[in-house]
């Protein structure tokens, strides 16, 4: 999925959770987001902050900030609100459990999630990148799931800060157990957690030479980039698999 605008954002609120939950429209107010609160909190760990960026009518969304634990010594950015509205969808596609998402990012303990660090390219752009991701589907009608890629249009300085990355693919956890991706807190309204993976172009163009959807590319992928430990927390200097380059 190619956009031609990335609305790259630097201007953020870092505010409470609970003063998050309490802001969202009234119209999106719904037992699901907070179902989703408690499993990240379950699952994930604490939540130490909200991110939330410039209001949008059309969906409410920010990321919440999951603290380090003795088991996982790294930040786990998450976004909360995506997955309130469901995703626009083929009729003829059956698989509607994939109508609701949300997706995250795990950062370095050495990451800067001050706000002062947030508003410049260098340390903001995870964050623009999952803000955008989470309303893409809802802005765009399309559904965003495991296989997709999202791309920009050209290269606009700063949107992936330092890195070579080109853009973003959706990938089922890197980290832990696939059963931590779609949590069964309410089975008509299912949440699928897709790991936002930056990527390189060759390793995006690998993915989808079969399909964005279910291939065995994507698959292969995936064991390639955790049979090289590229499944720990972000690392803008890391190999690109396809070309065994370093960055």
């Amino acid at each position: 999925m190619k956009t031609k605008i990335f609305p790259y954002v630097g201007d953020y609120q870092i505010i409470d959770p609970i003063k998050f939950y309490k802001r969202m429209p009234a119209k999106w107010i719904a037992k699901h987001a907070w179902l989703n609160k408690e499993y990240i909190e379950t699952n994930m760990g604490p939540i130490k902050k909200a991110i939330q960026g410039p209001h949008d009518e059309k969906v409410y969304t920010g990321v919440l900030v999951v603290s380090p634990t003795p088991e996982r010594q790294y930040y786990t950015l998450v976004t909360s609100g995506m997955s309130v509205l469901p995703m626009s969808y083929d009729p003829q596609d059956h698989c509607q459990a994939h109508l609701r998402a949300e997706v995250y990012m795990h950062l370095p303990l050495s990451w800067k999630l001050d706000k002062e660090s947030l508003a410049t390219p260098e340390w903001g752009w995870p964050v623009a990148w999952l803000l955008y991701t989470a309303k893409f589907p809802h802005i765009y009608r399309v559904k965003v799931e495991w296989g997709s890629a999202i791309e920009l249009s050209g290269s606009p300085d700063g949107v992936m800060g330092d890195s070579n990355f080109t853009g973003c693919l959706i990938l089922t956890s890197l980290k832990h157990s696939a059963g931590v991706d779609m949590p069964d807190i309410d089975p008509l309204l299912p949440i699928n957690y897709y790991n936002l993976y930056p990527a390189y172009k060759e390793e995006i163009e690998d993915a989808l030479k079969l399909g964005s959807y279910c291939s065995e590319s994507v698959i292969r992928l995936q064991k390639l980039l955790i049979a090289n430990e590229m499944n720990g927390p972000l690392d803008i200097k890391r190999k690109n698999v396809i070309t065994n380059e370093n960055h």
